[in-house]
């Protein structure tokens, strides 16, 4: 019988293949990827990379200089 994972390892497991790679999606406004990066053991980032343009990501820029 094994023993099942700890939450990290379970989170390496997943996210650990993607790191680096670009997803496709991430925001219903534009044509977005993701990325994956590890900060530390069991605690990973995921950025969303919109598109220039996309409106979603203007207005949240725009309530970021408010």
């Amino acid at each position: 019988m094994s023993r099942p994972l700890s939450p990290q390892a379970a989170l390496a497991r997943i996210l650990g293949p993607l790191e680096g790679a670009r997803v496709p999606g991430g925001c219903d406004h534009c044509d977005a990827d993701q990325t994956v990066e590890p900060l530390e053991a069991g605690v990973w980032v995921i950025h969303v990379h919109h598109d220039d343009g996309c409106p979603f990501y203007v207005k949240l820029q725009e309530g970021r200089a408010a």
